[in-house]
């Protein structure tokens, strides 16, 4: 089983590379592709049998993870019953970010 530590740093730049040399992947038709291109290419060396999927499977994997990512987060904001206990610490945290650099407060 995976349990290493993902380490997230970088992905942005890596997504900024990726839409400055791949221009179909400017495309928003062509989005989970070029997300899946980038999971390969970040973790072919870390999970063993990733270059045995065909790219069509590692986009469905990606296209499941992006919906359900989406829905989960519509699902805590609508239903309260369903937030953890830390769920309110993002809130609080940017408030206190907005209030040190002296923004707006984005939540009421």
């Amino acid at each position: 089983m995976y349990k290493k530590t993902i380490k997230y740093r970088g992905v942005r730049q890596a997504v900024h590379v990726y839409l400055q040399t791949e221009t179909k992947a400017r495309e928003r038709s062509n989005k989970n592709r070029a997300i899946s291109n980038l999971v390969v290419r970040r973790f072919i060396k870390e999970i063993p049998g990733l270059e045995n999927l065909r790219k069509d499977q590692v986009v469905k994997i990606v296209e499941y993870v992006l919906i359900a990512d989406k829905d989960w987060r519509f699902l805590l904001q609508k239903h309260d019953e369903l937030r953890g206990t830390d769920y309110e610490d993002k809130k609080n945290s940017v408030d206190k970010n907005v209030a040190d650099l002296h923004y707006k407060k984005l939540y009421d």
